[in-house]
C-alpha cells in the first residue's frame, strides 16, 4: 500500500466484505485474506498459519485460473488491465 487513500480503500473493502452474510457466521473461523499477486499478505482476519496457507494456495489457484482464461481466450494474454480478475470469492 502506497498511501493512506489505498489503506482507507482497503479497509472499506474489508468492512464491506465482512458485512456479507456468511463471512463471519460459521465454523471454522471464516475470514478475509488480501494478498499481492505473488502471495505477499497485506491484510488478513485469519490466524497467521491459516493466512499463510490460504495465501499460498490461492496464489497457486489464481495462476492456474489465469492460464485457463488465457487458453480459452488467447487474446487475453496481451490485454489491458480491464480484462483481468481482481477479486475472487470462495465458499466451502
Amino acid at each position: 500500500m502506497n498511501n493512506n487513500k489505498d489503506l482507507n480503500e482497503m479497509e472499506t473493502t474489508v468492512s464491506r466484505v465482512q458485512a456479507h452474510k456468511g463471512v463471519h457466521d460459521g465454523e471454522p473461523r471464516p475470514g478475509i485474506v488480501i494478498a499481492t499477486h505473488d502471495g505477499s499478505v497485506i491484510r488478513s482476519t485469519l490466524y497467521n498459519i491459516q493466512t499463510q496457507q490460504y495465501s499460498t494456495l490461492v496464489t497457486q489457484l489464481a495462476a492456474k485460473g489465469k492460464g485457463v482464461v488465457r487458453d480459452l481466450d488467447p487474446a487475453v494474454a496481451g490485454c489491458s488491465m480491464s480484462k483481468t480478475l481482481s477479486a475472487s470469492r470462495f465458499r466451502c
